[in-house]
């Protein structure tokens, strides 16, 4: 019990620490140009609204976007939180033929680009998972690396994680983002 209140603290910490911060690089770090083709300027041009599959299921994040599913609303949720600036199901073209809607495109300014979050809320079901992982390996065939580019987040029928798990999840994947982004002198 004393461990779990010591880590609610700390995620409350952090959680005050990025609103502190609005996600700005402290004045003693430089910027690497990003060693990325997912750029602020790409990020701008993507459009959304496009893709009509899902909708009408009732669930909406905050800016109105009408969402698949509660799991991919607490992700939006918890982008808004963390002051984060995405899109949905945001337009982006994997080469001249093959087009995807990832579910969210989420910019990082300070980094100078934007990164992708996968929700897969049927972890349990194994059409679904075989559907999804063949969707994964085309984001890998494409260049799109989970860990790097690509941020997937897990539930299934019965499960759902946390607010805190995922505003977690978001910040240790923009941390390790930014470590390999940032030159401390």
């Amino acid at each position: 019990m004393a461990k779990r209140e010591k880590l609610s603290k700390q995620m409350e910490y952090f959680d005050q620490e990025l609103r502190k911060r609005r996600l700005i690089v402290p004045e003693n770090v430089s910027v690497c140009p990003p060693n990325t083709k997912f750029t602020a300027k790409l990020w701008a041009e993507m459009a959304t609204g496009l893709n009509e599959l899902g909708k009408g299921k009732g669930y909406y994040d905050n800016h109105m976007n009408n969402v698949d599913s509660r799991g991919e609303m607490l992700i939006a949720g918890a982008l808004d939180d963390l002051h984060l600036e995405y899109k949905y199901e945001a337009l982006y073209h994997l080469n001249s033929y093959r087009k995807i809607f990832p579910d969210f495109v989420v910019l990082i300014p300070a980094l100078g680009r934007f990164f992708f979050i996968e929700f897969m809320g049927m972890a349990d079901d194994p059409n679904y998972m075989d559907n999804n992982s063949s969707r994964i390996e085309n984001y890998i065939r494409n260049g799109i690396y989970p860990g790097r580019d690509l941020l997937i987040i897990v539930g299934d029928r019965n499960y759902l994680p946390t607010d805190n798990a995922v505003k977690n999840r978001i910040i240790s994947f923009i941390n390790d983002l930014t470590l390999d982004s940032v030159f401390i002198p």
